[in-house]
């Protein structure tokens, strides 16, 4: 039996599995916080935010795959989360960073949402 290729298959109306993210609701929202990895840490700004992630841009040096922790919140108040990295593209203006598709990790996913109605609703 052939193995299926699934980034290939089409939904009705020709969508792909890899359009999906397309379709979750996004939210033009700034909200400053800071992204830490292991020997890393630097100030990011949401561009957009959804239920399980956000786009980011940050001057933190990041490839796909990375793990990252959101910090959003006052000192003594903030909410961590983990994220992994989905996507890098450059910023629209090189200075002020590159932009990251982050995608949080489905444990945290209950507390993102938390910082969301929070913060946005």
């Amino acid at each position: 039996m052939e193995a299926i290729d699934f980034q290939q298959i089409k939904a009705p109306g020709g969508i792909s599995v890899d359009d999906r993210r397309q379709y979750v609701a996004r939210i033009p929202a700034i909200i400053d916080m800071s992204m830490t990895t292991a020997d890393q840490k630097a100030s990011a700004r949401s561009i957009d935010v959804s239920v399980a992630g956000l786009q980011v841009q940050s001057k933190i040096e990041l490839k796909l795959d990375d793990r990252v922790i959101i910090s959003v919140g006052e000192p003594g108040d903030q909410m961590h989360v983990c994220a992994l990295i989905a996507r890098v593209s450059p910023a629209d203006e090189p200075e002020a960073g590159t932009k990251y598709g982050l995608r949080i990790l489905s444990e945290d996913i209950p507390r993102w949402q938390s910082v969301l109605r929070k913060l946005i609703l």
